[in-house]
């Protein structure tokens, strides 16, 4: 039982906060697209992935600013840290 119990606490890593992740990509991202804005503005409300944004929750706000973010020339550790949330 202590083994699973470890195990279970070690997948969850600490992670920023979604809303320190998105004033990074706000200060970072300077030609940001329309729909880029408003995903960065529903994740600054966001503390965890499992946060929810009126209807949206914080999966599908992460999984799609992921998709818009192609666009988005830099910030590649940025987008590793995020597709690390999402997806662990």
């Amino acid at each position: 039982m202590a083994i699973w119990i470890s195990k279970q606490h070690e997948s969850k890593k600490m992670t920023r906060p979604l809303y320190n992740i998105a004033r990074e990509i706000g200060e970072t991202w300077e030609d940001i697209t329309p729909y880029g804005i408003e995903l960065v503005e529903a994740m600054s409300s966001l503390t965890n992935i499992e946060d929810m944004f009126f209807f949206d929750s914080g999966y599908r706000i992460v999984g799609c600013f992921l998709e818009e973010s192609k666009r988005w020339k830099g910030g590649k550790e940025v987008k590793a840290e995020l597709k690390e949330i999402l997806y662990n």
